[in-house]
């Protein structure tokens, strides 16, 4: 982990999403702030994203994936320093899906 804070808050968001939470890199790119749910600490797949397709997640089927401490703190710091106006959690400066 510390490691991914040297490198950024993408990276401190990335991690704990993929090690912590079991998404996959498809949902992980997909992945909105509509989805997240800080209050209740749970991550809703609702979908995969590879390259200019989104589709359903693996199996066909969202679901309901509850957050750890760390990654729901992760989270918080990045959404702070995103700012309200971007959909995705991961995004480029202008706000585009990365």
């Amino acid at each position: 982990m510390e490691e991914a804070q040297a490198l950024g808050t993408d990276h401190m968001v990335l991690v704990p999403l993929g090690g912590d939470a079991g998404l996959r890199r498809g949902e992980i790119i997909g992945l909105q702030w509509t989805d997240v749910d800080l209050k209740r600490a749970v991550i809703h797949v609702q979908r995969s994203t590879w390259g200019e397709h989104t589709t359903a997640p693996k199996g066909g089927r969202s679901r309901r994936v509850p957050m750890t401490k760390a990654l729901a703190e992760a989270l918080k710091a990045h959404r702070h320093l995103r700012g309200e106006h971007v959909l995705y959690v991961l995004c480029h400066e202008d706000g585009t899906r990365a």
